[in-house]
Formats: C-alpha cells, structure tokens, sequence
C-alpha cells in the first residue's frame, strides 16, 4: 500500500505553520535588542523527583538475559510490570511474539508505547489476540512495532505521578529512545541461537506434545537472531546509524502423517540521521522498517497452507532549536501497519472417501481441506508534535519551569474481505448426487454438504483525528518542588473533550536530599478504538442450510454484529504517596498507589435478534477497575559491580478483562459465588495479571580474564485462580439457586526463577574484537504451573540455554 505522501502534507501543514511561528516568535523575543544571540551549553537533565519512572540504559539492556530479543522481555525487570500468566509457556516455545504488559494494573492494551517521542500504538482491534485461523479477524497486539532491544540506547517507563506531556494511557508510559550516531565509524556483527535440543519442556501429556499437528504445542523449533549494525561519522557535525536484524524460528510439526514445517519472522531495518545545523539546530531524520511473516497450515486439513504477513512503516522526523528562553522541539512522523492474510478461500470438512482419502492417515472419519479465506488490515497513523521548555524563571523566590506542548494525530483503520468464503461441514454421502455445473460443495456420485457458514465480502475505512494541548509548571520554592498540570485531549470519534489534570509534588526534609517525601493526583484518559466501528461494516456471518428439494442455500441463524456506538473516554484517577531515601550508597524509592477506572470498555450482546434476524453486539462504558501498590526500588553502582533490586505487592480487581468482554447491565446486579459467600461478579480475583508480590533482583559484575556475569532473579508469589464449580459441587458447597456461576479456589504455588548470562570480551586489533555470550533461563529448571489448570495444566519453560558470538569494530 502506497504512503500518501501528499494526505500527510495537507494533514499537518496548519500545525506546522502554527508551531514553527511560535519558534520564530520566541527567537525574535529573546533577540530583541541584541545583535548577537549568546552560545547556549546543554549541560544534561534535570533529576525529575516528581515522576514515578524506571529507566534501563543500553549497558544496562545488554547485559541482562536478552530471550527473543524485544523489549517487551526486560521491561519485566522493573516494579510494576507483570506479564501475563501464559508468557513463555513450555507449549509454545518456538514463537517469537513479544510477551503483553500490564503496568500499575492496567490492561495490556492501556499502555501508551512510544519510539523516540512517537507512539507505536495499535488502535484497531489491540485485543483480539494470536490466532491466525479465524474467520473473521487477523492477529493483533498492543503494539503495531515490536522494539528492538539492539537499537535502544534508553528506555523510560513511567508507573505512576505521570508527567501532564503523556496522554493516551491508563496503565503506564514506555518511552524507548533509539541509538544515535557516534564520532568514530564503528559497527557490530552479530548471531545467537537456541532450540529444542537446548531446552527442557514441562508437560502433562508427552505423547500428545512430541507427536503435535498444531502450533499450538511446539515440541521441535530451531530460533536465529542475527544483526548488523554500522555508525559512519559524514562530517564532524554530521552522522548515519543504520542497523539491520532478522530473528528466525522454524517449527517441526506434524502433517498428515508426515513432518511439516512452519515459519516465524521477523526483520528490522533501521536509519537514522543526525546532523548539527548549527550550534543551536539540530535536525534528526529515522526510518524504520518491520516486516514479519508467519507461514501456517490448518492441522491435518488437506491444501491449508497460509501465510500471515505484516509490514511496518516507520518514519520520523526531529527538530530541535536551542533559545535563550528555552528548548523547542518539533517532531512529525507517520506509521503504517499492513496486515495480511493469503489463504485458499474455502474450508472443506469431507467425509473419507475414494476421493477424498486423506483423513484415513490421522484414524479420522472426516477429511478437511483448505482454509477460511483471505484478509487485509491496515492502520495508518499521522503525527504532529510541538513542545517548547522554557529555561527557569524567577518570580521572587519562586523559580517556574514551564512546558507547554500540542499534539496532533490522525488514524486510518481499514479492514477488507475480498469475496465471500464458506465454510462447509455436515456431508451427506450419496451415490446418485448429480452436481451443479462449477459446484465447489458437491462430488458426483459421492457426497455433498449439507450445512455451511458464510463470512461475506467486507470493506470499510474509518479515520480518528485526535488533538492534545498540555501544561505544566514545575514550581520550587526553597525545598519544596510542585508540579501543576493539565492534558486537554479531543477526538472526533467518540466526540469526546478530556480533561486530565495532573498535580505532583516533593519535599525535601532535611534540605541535604537524603529524604524526600512524594505526593501526586493525577487523571489519565485512555485511548479511543477503531475496533468496533470496522467490525461493524463487516456484516454479520450466516449459519446456513441446504435446501434439498430446492437446491437453494437457507439461512437459519446469524452470527453476532456489530455496533458502534458513541461513549465515554475510559479514565483512571491515581493517589501517590511516597518517600525517596538515600541508603546505602543508592537511593530508596518507597512508593503507595492506588489507581480507580472507571467507564472502560466492555461489550454487551442483543438478547433478541433485530429485523435483519441477527443480534448485535457493541462497547458500553459499563467496566470498572481497582488497584492498590505498595512498591520499593533501590539501586547501586560501585567499582566492577551493579546491584537493583525491587519489589511490588499488588491488590487489583477488575470488572472485565478486555473490551470484548461481556458485562451489561444484569452482569452488574448478578452475583457470583466464590470461596464460601456470594460476591458480586465484577469483584471476583482478576484472572490474570494479578500475583500480590513480585520482587526482582538484577545482579553484575565485570569479572577477571574479561568475563562478564549477570544474574537476574525473579520472585512470584503465589496466588488464587478461580476453578468452576460443577453441578454436584454446588450443591455440596450450598450454593443458592439464583447464583449465575459459582466458583471455588485454585491456589498456584510461588515461583523463584534464575536467569543469568556471561558474556567473554576480547579485544583483537585496535578497536576490533570479540563477544562470546552463554544465556541461561530459568537455570534450576524449576516447573512453575502457567496460568490456572483446565483440562490440562499448562507449565513455563525450562531450562533454556541461548548461545551467541558478537565481532565489534
């Protein structure tokens, strides 16, 4: 799909203008009466007290465990995140999708994931999830870019006391910053590898594992992360960083009888130039470009080979201006996710037959073949950014610090089926049939479907444009720091005008900064979907049947529908008490949190079908959310050694899940049963993303003979899962009759996991050399049950050893 380059012009222009005239307003200003603008030295940042932020810088990222390579993997170091209960399971160990974060107990689609200053954020259907053979949607994640962790030099994620800059969140705020250019050419070369021979799995049925036919169990995979990444100095004021990486897993499964393989990647090509104009300009340009490409089969179906494809488009531009008064920054980019689905159009379940012989090999009477159709999605997503920080001020013996900001942003979803696809099942064997002229669903003299589903012809395009103005002073008066803010947001989907305030502030007790006392207020508005808008002119599937006297197809029922409709912005209103105390040659961050959400997403269903014969379903802002932290951080640096160590403990409970979640107005009067007393069903234990404690302690040293050791320790606690009652059980246990669902405890252990790395540096020639590094998780193979049992109880990974070589120059 073309970048319409000329839309993106038009769409920012009035902004531009607007922010480019404040520039020049402000330089004019502080020019006034001079004829020579003094030189401005950046010295560094400010140490923000205020915000509750976690950081991890590149030498920080490289020594940790690097598992699949993103991101997403090391941000569970830090207090705060959780990640979800079936990440990294021992079924699924060849995939390579990045695992989903919950931070300060929002959902996993409520984080705002930013990219030098520019979100990264999928606004289409973010929750839909993994599966790539459904009828009706593609796979989808929160993010629309997976986050190299080889290009960032920076990661900041905010938690909490957020500062009024970021809108678009109710959980937390990932800003990643990507390496720069450097003064001397340079580069690295390198590979890491892992797989199935080098991992130890826990599964309850090993027979089912060994022998799978899905990707749902992924017993044999080989993993390639491999990269290449050059800095070539132009001129002194001038440079280009460009990086190109790959990560590869190829899975072995079984096929009809026969050994199959599937196909995981993923590539990342990276640009970005970085040029001084002068001494006060400077100018960034970055291009990124992401695609990944899945190749599938449907298990044991006959002619199913698919491929699942997504490319991202990533470019950014950067504008920073140095005044007397100030900083100006501008920034303009534009993100486009494709997503595609190339499928045969039909799924077919025959019976075995002369014809149709295949089921015979997996001891099956039936004999599938094909798949349910092509698909295409998209997400184009314009942005405009303008901030300037003023350089302190004095007003008598206060002293302001100011930022004032405007944020612009367009977003075009579009979801298309191209023709309709059928799925046909129900054959009725007969020697007489007779087919029509071109039938797909009829042999003659042999069989012919009786029943099928139809997934009709759809296409729809449906664009947001959101607007942002912020305010914020940090105001100090001896030793006291105050920081008054406000988010006004505004978007013309939902028609919505946010106001989020945000007031934080420190005290410094003793005046030395060994103590100082944190307080915050503040309001976050989440984000607005596209999802039910396009599921909308999707049209409803149909559940039909043939007419045999007739020959004409019938349709009997509908599947769901959707509706938009217009609601309110999902919010979350936050208190934060804490203390930073310096010990111990660190300092102790000391933090409460309690967090309320109100009017989130869910979805309610039609109980009666409407004219048209289908039930419909749409968003209400009938969710809620509670979430109270009580967190410690602390961290040192001394001679060859590093030490950080946190820890969380957590209550959290939450009405729904996702937006797809049920939850009308009778789920907020029903009441559920749970551990021996009635409950409302909206206050039942949150199903994941809930351990009351988890701790992290990160450990380097540099060690003689130049070895480098890493260890990182991860502690969870255990916690209640809900197991379903059943019919004899609620009558054991006295349940009342009126009780919608009633359920009982099901207590998953604790957890303590080593992961650890050492890595063996030496230099060549000059400023050539070597990297050797041996990666082990989960280094006592500890089976630590995955999520609560069903069926079956699912367990994480094992013991899982990654090897890798890196040549620098």
């Amino acid at each position: 799909m073309d970048v319409p380059m000329k839309v993106f012009c038009a769409e920012f222009s009035a902004l531009a203008a607007l922010l480019i005239l404040l520039g020049c307003a402000v330089s004019t200003h502080a020019a006034d009466g001079a004829t020579i603008l003094e030189p401005v030295t950046v010295t560094g940042v400010a140490e923000d007290r205020i915000s509750g932020s976690s950081r991890l810088a590149a030498e920080q990222l490289e020594a940790l465990p690097q598992g699949d390579g993103n991101l997403n993997d090391l941000l569970i170091v830090l207090p705060g995140v959780q990640a979800g209960e079936m990440t990294n399971t021992s079924l699924q160990g060849g995939e390579i999708s990045p695992p989903l974060l919950s931070i300060s107990g929002g959902k996993v689609y409520d984080n705002n994931f930013l990219l030098d200053g520019m979100g990264i954020n999928n606004q289409l259907d973010p929750m839909y999830g993994s599966s790539t053979n459904s009828g009706l949607f593609l796979p989808s994640s929160p993010q629309t870019m997976v986050i190299d962790t080889s290009l960032v030099s920076r990661v900041t994620v905010y938690d909490n006391n957020v500062p009024a800059e970021f809108s678009g969140f109710s959980g937390g705020v990932v800003s990643a910053d990507t390496i720069s250019p450097g003064a001397e050419f340079g580069g690295k070369l390198r590979y890491r590898t892992t797989r199935n021979e080098w991992t130890e799995f826990h599964v309850e049925d090993e027979e089912s594992f060994s022998d799978s036919n899905s990707a749902s169990m992924q017993p044999k995979f080989t993993k390639q992360d491999a990269g290449i990444t050059l800095n070539v100095p132009l001129t002194d004021q001038m440079g280009l960083v460009a990086s190109y990486s790959i990560l590869n897993s190829d899975l072995h499964l079984t096929h009809l009888g026969e050994t199959k393989d599937q196909l995981r990647r993923r590539e990342n090509l990276f640009l970005k130039y970085e040029v001084d104009l002068t001494e006060r300009d400077v100018l960034t340009l970055t291009a990124a470009f992401q695609p990944e490409e899945g190749e599938y089969f449907y298990p044991d179906s006959y002619a199913s080979d698919y491929t699942v494809e997504r490319m991202i488009y990533n470019y950014q531009a950067g504008y920073k201006h140095y005044f007397s008064l100030g900083e100006l920054e501008l920034k303009a980019g534009f993100l486009q996710s494709d997503s595609e689905r190339n499928a045969p159009p039909h799924l077919y379940i025959w019976k075995v037959s002369p014809s149709k012989p295949w089921g015979e090999l997996v001891d099956s009477t039936s004999s599938r073949e094909g798949m349910v159709g092509s698909l295409e999605e998209s997400q184009q997503d314009y942005q405009l950014k303008g901030k300037f920080s003023f350089a302190p001020v004095r007003t008598g013996r206060l002293e302001h610090t100011v930022k004032i900001g405007a944020d612009y942003e367009r977003i075009r979803g579009s979801h298309e089926r191209d023709a309709d696809s059928y799925n046909f099942y129900s054959p009725m064997s007969s020697a007489t049939v007779v087919c029509n002229e071109g039938a797909i669903d009829c042999i003659d003299g042999e069989q012919y479907f009786t029943r099928r589903v139809v997934f009709q012809e759809a296409s729809v395009v449906e664009d947001i444009d959101q607007y942002n103005v912020y305010f914020e002073d940090l105001i100090r008066w001896m030793r006291l720091e105050l920081r008054p803010g406000l988010n006004v947001g505004y978007n013309d989907f939902m028609k919505n005008s946010d106001y989020a305030p945000r007031l934080a502030g420190s005290y410094d007790l003793f005046g030395n900064g060994s103590t100082v006392a944190i307080a915050g207020w503040n309001r976050y508005y989440g984000k607005t979907l596209l999802a039910y808008k396009l599921r909308e002119a999707g049209r409803p599937t149909l559940n039909q049947k043939l007419n045999v006297a007739t020959g004409e197809w019938e349709t009997l029922t509908y599947g769901p529908g959707y509706l938009y409709s217009r609601l309110k912005t999902p919010y979350t209103d936050e208190l934060v008490l804490g203390v930073d105390q310096r010990m111990l040659g660190g300092t102790v961050k000391l933090r409460y949190v309690k967090r309320d959400g109100e009017d989130q997403f869910a979805s309610q269903k039609d109980t009666e079908p409407r004219e048209d014969g289908a039930k419909y379903v749409s968003l209400n802002n009938n969710g809620s959310s509670r979430y109270e932290a009580y967190s410690a951080e602390w961290e040192r640096r001394w001679g060859r050694h590093y030490l950080a160590v946190n820890g969380t403990y957590q209550e959290s409970t939450t009405s729904n899940e996702g937006y797809d979640d049920a939850l009308d107005g009778l789920d907020l009067v029903e009441t559920c049963w749970f551990d021996g007393r009635s409950y409302a069903c909206s206050e039942l234990p949150r199903r994941d993303y809930n351990r009351p404690w988890e701790a992290n302690l990160v450990y380097s040293v540099k060690l003689p003979y130049n070895f480098t050791f890493t260890n990182h320790t991860k502690y969870r606690s255990g916690y209640v899962g809900l197991d379903a009652l059943t019919s004899s059980e609620r009558t054991t246990q006295g349940v009342p009759e009126e009780v919608a669902m009633a359920y009982q405890e099901e207590k998953q252990p604790e957890s303590w996991i080593f992961n650890w790395k050492l890595d063996w540096r030496r230099n060549l020639y000059r400023n050539h050399g070597l990297q050797i590094s041996l990666e082990i998780n989960n280094v006592f193979n500890q089976k630590v049950p995955a999520g609560a049992a069903e069926e079956i109880q699912t367990y994480e990974l094992g013991r899982q050893f990654w090897a890798g070589m890196e040549y620098y120059f």
